[in-house]
């Protein structure tokens, strides 16, 4: 499974990727620092699951969003983000985000995901 992470904290893509390496039959296979990089990675790509921060140096999570799922390819995106709000997760999930988390409080979760979307792939 292909995955691409959208992060720009240096410390936190270090982190995800030593989670990453835990689960069998992912594959990162590229990194972004930023919407414009993050957007151009993810057409160029067509990665299964994009990991994506919320705030980032030229916009949001949204952004990405927007400019990504006009693509016909069915990405599964999850937001981990310190800037957790209801707001937020709404908008997230209403510009078609799958999943919403909390970095300091949800960081497992991310994962858990990654663990049952790699046995729903490898089960067909």
């Amino acid at each position: 499974m292909k995955l691409i992470i959208v992060e720009d904290s240096p410390q936190v893509k270090n982190a995800l990727k030593k989670i990453f390496s835990l689960v069998e039959g992912i594959q990162i296979t590229g990194e972004a620092e930023n919407v414009q990089t993050g957007v151009e990675l993810i057409k160029a790509q067509r990665p299964d699951v994009v990991i994506l921060d919320f705030r980032l140096p030229d916009g949001t999570a949204v952004d990405v969003l927007n400019q990504s799922k006009k693509d016909e390819y069915s990405q599964t995106f999850i937001i981990l983000t310190n800037y957790y709000s209801e707001q937020y997760r709404k908008a997230c999930l209403n510009a078609g985000a799958d999943y919403f988390f909390h970095k300091a409080t949800e960081f497992q979760k991310v994962k858990q995901v990654l663990d049952r979307l790699t046995q729903q792939t490898s089960s067909y």
